[in-house]
């Protein structure tokens, strides 16, 4: 996103604690400071005006406060927090003290656009939901030019929890079978990370067109986790057998199963990009490629930051247990079900 603004022509500033740096395509102005905070924030835009911010980190709705009279545009990025996505239990801090719990299996799926109603089913996206309403009233009051974009799981290299990771460790370690809950069969519309700068810089493009507005950023392609393991294995050029796993048995999995704790299928509807912004996402395929491609390049320690907020153990030797009590229930459902056609097909023709 900092390259593409560049090539725009814009002189960036970017604000970050300091602690992970990038190089961008030329030098850039940084201000070291905690976002999270109101006197640190302030102290580090002092006596500052910007033309633009895109405002993707610290605490959202002190920023969206603090830029009020500072920007023309302001552009949030928060996440999608629409009706049966997100379990609220899953967002406590005191998780580990609760019981087990089984996932929520929704009874409906639909594809969410930006009318969908979003549901604040914890602190957490209750406090997120809000910051989206602060930033279009302040937009309204003529504060700034404001736009809202709403994020999915992003991917791709450098990304702070790589849940690709997961399957490219496996492969590095030769595995050849792999637990997927319920066969794999949740689709997910996830956003590669230059699919995610190309939705701002849309937005920064067209900006008569953005002000006011809220869009979904995603990849065009949903894949489901056994699709998204298929292309993985493509890029590593391997092969998995894939073993379907009850919910209620595949904790072991979470981590890389792109959060099955809620049963549903979460689809984006990204129309409204591509009409306003002209959006045109490089595909699923491509985006896992180079992710797949990075890591299998840039293998994680297990000392990271990155695979501890990971969480995946690599608990192969229970894997391999699932996977044989799977395996021995296969004889048990042998056969073939019985098929009719519902409706009747003469073998003669009648004249």
């Amino acid at each position: 996103m900092v390259d593409g603004l560049l090539a725009r022509g814009f002189d960036v500033t970017v604000l970050h604690s300091g602690r992970h740096e990038v190089e961008f395509a030329r030098p850039v102005e940084h201000v070291h400071t905690d976002p999270h905070f109101e006197e640190p924030l302030r102290d580090g835009l002092a006596g500052r005006a910007f033309d633009l911010t895109v405002s993707m980190y610290g605490r959202a709705r002190l920023t969206a406060e603090i830029m009020r009279g500072r920007t023309e545009r302001f552009i949030h990025v928060g996440g999608t927090f629409y009706r049966t996505w997100v379990d609220g239990r899953l967002l406590t801090r005191d998780r580990r003290a609760e019981p087990p719990w089984h996932p929520v299996l929704a009874d409906t799926a639909s594809v969410a656009d930006e009318t969908t109603p979003s549901e604040p089913a914890s602190r957490f996206s209750e406090l997120a939901i809000r910051t989206e309403d602060a930033v279009l009233r302040a937009g309204e009051g003529g504060d700034y030019r404001a736009t809202v974009v709403r994020f999915p799981q992003i991917y791709g290299p450098g990304q702070p929890a790589p849940v690709e990771w997961s399957i490219v460790r496996r492969w590095r370690d030769g595995r050849t079978a792999i637990l997927v809950p319920a066969d794999g069969i949740l689709a997910s519309t996830r956003c590669y990370s230059r699919n995610a700068a190309e939705v701002i810089l849309g937005v920064v493009d067209h900006p008569a067109e953005s002000a006011g507005e809220v869009f979904n950023a995603g990849d065009a392609e949903a894949l489901t986790v056994r699709g998204w393991i298929e292309a993985i294995a493509d890029a590593l050029g391997a092969r998995f057998r894939l073993v379907g796993i009850p919910f209620e048995a595949a904790a072991l999995t979470y981590p890389y199963a792109l959060y099955p704790w809620h049963g549903v299928h979460r689809l984006l509807d990204i129309g409204k990009a591509r009409r306003l912004l002209g959006y045109r996402p490089v595909p699923a395929a491509t985006g896992l490629a180079e992710t797949v491609h990075w890591y299998r390049d840039h293998p994680l320690r297990d000392d990271s930051d990155e695979a501890r907020r990971l969480g995946d153990t690599f608990d192969y030797a229970m894997e391999d247990r699932l996977i044989s009590a799977l395996d021995a229930l296969t004889p048990l459902a042998e056969g073939r079900p019985a098929y009719a056609h519902p409706y009747r097909h003469p073998g003669n023709s009648v004249g």
